[in-house]
């Protein structure tokens, strides 16, 4: 597991390692605390992630900034890739 973590870091994370068997669920719409990953720019690669705050927010944090609080509104909804929650591993 740790391993493959470390390869599938630079190459798409949650599209491949954000499945059940690594303790993630996809899911439709966030709820409070989920994963939010997005393509921003011209890619169709997952290159930025947020955490759901509620109420329409999100928690991130841009290149060579700080961390702050914005609206998840239509901008970051249509760069949106998809939505993950931690359901937790198996032992």
């Amino acid at each position: 597991l740790y391993q493959l973590a470390i390869q599938t870091y630079t190459d798409r994370f949650f599209e491949i390692a954000g499945t059940k068997e690594y303790g993630w669920q996809k899911v439709h719409s966030p709820e409070l605390y989920d994963v939010i990953t997005m393509s921003i720019g011209s890619t169709n690669v997952t290159n930025h992630c947020a955490m759901y705050l509620g109420n329409n927010k999100i928690l991130h944090t841009l290149q060579n900034s700080t961390s702050h609080v914005v609206v998840y509104g239509k901008y970051y909804k249509q760069y949106t890739m998809g939505v993950h929650r931690w359901i937790g591993m198996k032992n």
